[in-house]
């Protein structure tokens, strides 16, 4: 398995009920894809995040999948006519916890390993980090350019601002739309 996600920046005046409206219209073709255990449609806006981007955070089960995905006129092919083709993150899935449910907000924090230090203890880290705001799915990866692990967790509510403190600035934070999958 494998984690890809892409993050596209709009400007400060970018109408971004846009991007809803594009979730709306274009999340059903993954619902029951093979091969894709899950697509989280997000965005951040900004009066919450300070941004406003359109990302997505996919789970693939296979590389054919994932090429399919590529392929296809109407699933990344759309992406790339509206937007430009966007700088994605591939990393391989060291654990993985299924989505139940559609939740409402997403964190993504990534780190670099340190040379001498142990690719789990920085996992133990992050998991312990995001464990107090109750995942509801999760996914921990791993990437060697440069080396870093990273958890994506899915959660039913939006943090509260002492969650967000006590995390630091290093995450990046969502509002899920929508998750779609198999």
């Amino acid at each position: 398995m494998f984690s890809m996600q892409y993050r596209i920046p709009f400007g400060e005046d970018f109408d971004m009920e846009q991007i809803r409206t594009r979730i709306r219209e274009r999340s059903s073709p993954y619902e029951g894809l093979p091969g894709l255990s899950f697509k989280a449609f997000m965005m951040q806006s900004l009066g919450s995040e300070g941004v406003n981007s359109y990302s997505s955070f996919y789970v693939w089960q296979t590389p054919e999948a994932f090429r399919r995905y590529l392929d296809h006129p109407e699933m990344f092919g759309s992406l790339v006519r509206g937007f430009g083709r966007p700088p994605v993150a591939l990393e391989t899935v060291l654990e993985y916890a299924p989505v139940t449910g559609q939740p409402a907000s997403a964190i993504y924090t990534a780190s670099q390993i340190p040379d001498g230090i142990s690719y789990g203890v920085i996992i133990d880290k992050l998991r312990n980090a995001h464990a107090p705001l109750a995942p509801v799915g999760s996914v921990t990866s791993i990437s060697g350019n440069p080396w870093r692990v990273s958890c994506f967790s899915l959660l039913n509510a939006a943090p509260t601002a002492q969650q967000r403190e006590a995390l630091g600035d290093e995450n990046l934070w969502f509002q899920v739309i929508h998750v779609s999958g198999s």
